[in-house]
């Protein structure tokens, strides 16, 4: 990430941005902090961050707002889908 901030500086006009996005990733169960190594790849490429922000997906229906399961959060545990009997398919 650090070569592509790099590559991107001559791009910029003088006070220009870059925005960068980036998700939320677990592994192993633990949560990855991908936003920090973001603003660290960012610093060491000459670049100042501004601000940081985040952005919910949901839906507006009306004036109620309707935050949908992610596909991870929808998935059923493993267990649900073993037949008695049956080994558990791998992922």
């Amino acid at each position: 990430m650090q070569q592509a901030l790099i590559e991107c500086r001559p791009l910029l006009r003088p006070g220009g941005h870059i925005v960068v996005t980036v998700r939320p990733r677990r592994q192993r169960g633990l949560l990855l902090d991908l936003t920090g190594h973001a603003r660290d790849a960012a610093r060491a490429a000459g670049l100042v961050p501004v601000d940081r922000c985040v952005a919910l997906l949901a839906e507006l229906r009306g004036d109620r707002l309707l935050v949908l399961a992610s596909m991870a959060q929808r998935r059923p545990p493993r267990a649900r889908h073993r037949s008695p009997g049956h080994a558990a398919r791998p992922p």
